[in-house]
């Protein structure tokens, strides 16, 4: 079966992650008569949240363009690449959540969201070396270069 479906399928998925990674960025709701400098204050104690959000946007954009690159090659799917690439999924639409929590609990006060964090991309990996291994096994490939 032809690739394209499971590719709109993977983007669409990917745009939603990448949505809900922003939205835990709440606007602050400022009550004080000297608005802009409690704005200032509310928005440096926002800066973890800032800092996970961009980490986490940018290892989801390096996992699109990995995957992108991996579907670009391929000349056809079957059945056990969409229930792989289903699964690879599944680990990167957790996304969101770790990212939360590293937003709320800072690296330095909690090694357990770090921890965790790391594992959960360490599975991302596992998931894509093994789509990409078995993709080649199976005589899926083009025989075209891939572009550089």
């Amino acid at each position: 079966m032809p690739t394209s479906r499971i590719e709109a399928f993977s983007d669409g998925v990917f745009a939603i992650i990448i949505t809900l990674l922003v939205l835990e960025i709440h606007v602050p709701q400022l009550q004080d008569k000297d608005i802009s400098a409690a704005l200032a204050h509310t928005l440096l104690a926002l800066t973890p949240k800032f800092l996970a959000y961009i980490l986490s946007f940018v290892l989801v954009c390096i996992w699109w363009v990995a995957h992108h690159h991996l579907f670009y090659v391929l000349r056809r799917s079957d059945r056990g690449l969409l229930w792989l690439n289903s699964l690879f999924l599944l680990w990167l639409a957790f996304t969101p959540f770790p990212t939360a929590l590293l937003g709320i609990f800072r690296a330095n006060e909690s090694r357990l969201w770090v921890t965790a964090l790391s594992r959960l991309w360490r599975g991302k990996l596992h998931l894509h070396a093994l789509l990409c291994v078995l993709s080649g096994q199976t005589g899926r490939r083009k025989d075209r270069p891939a572009p550089a």
